[in-house]
């Protein structure tokens, strides 16, 4: 009983909880996984991985070329063109013992974003900000009315039958514990048992209440809609 209310719990304050802090430039649309670029076009550990120094020559000369034909087109449209990801010697049957004879060939994978209109960037950066403001107030409203259901008498009332049938059924099975195999279809241990879950559903009925009441829902709707609606305007990836 009281894992499945304490599980209700953090799911209800963790989605009042949002972290507003930026990320890149490119915010909120996709931003360039640096790190993982970065190690993925590094010479030294693509040797370091196995890769034979004809495959890594392979892989730049395609990134390049690539990367070329897609900053020719982002110019010719007024885009911006911007890599997301970079993913070499893709293939986990390689190994670096493999003799070059014998090895198929590499995957590689690279992903790029067209930014196709600054001002709806800054329209979408707007909105998000907004909207994280717009879920810092939800949350806290959320956490006071959550807090006003669990002090209720209502709500206590309901956590201290079930309590209570939890407690009566934990000594029965302890006075019975030497019944087997029967005690587990044992009436009075079953009834014991309905009653503490019928009190439990009824105190996590009450908290989903308070989240269906909070506005949260309508929220989470909006702003599904308005991201694709930015998404739509603003991006081809």
């Amino acid at each position: 009983m009281n894992r499945q209310l304490l599980t209700f719990v953090a799911l209800s304050f963790f989605a009042g909880t949002l972290n507003a802090q930026q990320q890149c430039e490119l915010w909120p649309a996709d931003c360039p996984e640096n790190v993982s670029m970065e190690i993925s076009q590094s010479v030294s550990k693509r040797l370091d991985a196995g890769l034979l120094q004809s495959e890594i020559t392979a892989q730049d000369k395609l990134r390049n070329a690539v990367t070329s034909i897609f900053r020719q087109t982002a110019a010719s449209l007024h885009w911006r063109v911007t890599q997301l990801e970079d993913i070499t010697g893709l293939n986990g049957r390689q190994k670096a013992e493999t003799p070059a004879n014998l090895r198929s060939p590499r995957g590689m994978d690279l992903y790029f974003q067209f930014l196709v209109n600054d001002d709806s960037l800054q329209s979408w950066r707007a909105w998000k900000l907004s909207d994280i403001e717009n879920r810092k107030n939800v949350g806290a409203s959320a956490g006071k009315s959550f807090g006003d259901v669990v002090n209720s008498p209502l709500y206590k009332s309901y956590i201290d039958s079930a309590n209570h049938y939890q407690q009566l059924y934990t000594d029965y099975m302890e006075k019975h514990q030497n019944e087997g195999a029967a005690l587990f279809t044992d009436k009075t241990a079953e009834g014991y048992s309905k009653k503490m879950n019928a009190f439990t559903d009824k105190a996590v009925a009450l908290q989903k209440q308070n989240i269906s009441n909070n506005g949260w829902k309508e929220l989470e709707e909006e702003g599904k809609k308005s991201i694709i609606a930015f998404e739509m305007r603003l991006l081809c990836t």
